[in-house]
């Protein structure tokens, strides 16, 4: 892998995107925290 892919993840309603689609803290549909997954 040459470059390390990351999604963002919402921690309560499961929405997640492409980090180069959306970058934020908050999910854009419930405002709820958003986390990172780094995949292999």
């Amino acid at each position: 892998m040459a470059d390390d892919i990351t999604v963002l993840y919402c921690d309560k309603c499961g929405w997640h995107s492409e980090p180069d689609v959306f970058m934020s803290n908050n999910c854009p549909f419930c405002r709820q925290r958003i986390v990172e997954f780094p995949e292999d």
